[in-house]
């Protein structure tokens, strides 16, 4: 469920402060314009695979396979949805914004 639909800028900020304050990443996480990356319009481009986007349990908030990842018998990644930590997903959609994959790397946050 949608609360507001925010700018690209404001989600681009909401997005830093949000993974500093809850300890599971740092203000320096990857993002830049989609038009950056292939000249896609009004998209965020994100790395999938950066170790600059870690939970305080050593997770990445973004894993693309996380499904088939298991440790120990027990599945580290079972919740997150669509490959990205369930907190920084729920953060996100509140937002109006939602996250799309382009390869395993490389994910991407549009507006909904």
């Amino acid at each position: 469920m949608v609360d507001v639909c925010i700018s690209r800028d404001e989600m681009m900020d909401d997005l830093s402060r949000f993974v500093v304050s809850m300890n599971i990443g740092n203000e320096d996480m990857f993002m830049r314009f989609t038009e950056d990356f292939n000249g896609w319009k009004n998209g965020i481009w994100l790395c999938g695979e950066c170790e600059d986007a870690i939970d305080s349990n050593g997770l990445p908030l973004f894993r693309y396979y996380a499904d088939s990842y298991v440790f120990q018998s027990v599945n580290p990644y079972e919740n997150y949805i669509f490959g990205v930590h369930p907190d920084v997903h729920n953060f996100v959609q509140q937002r109006g914004w939602y996250f799309e994959w382009y390869d395993p790397g490389t994910l991407m946050l549009w507006q909904q």
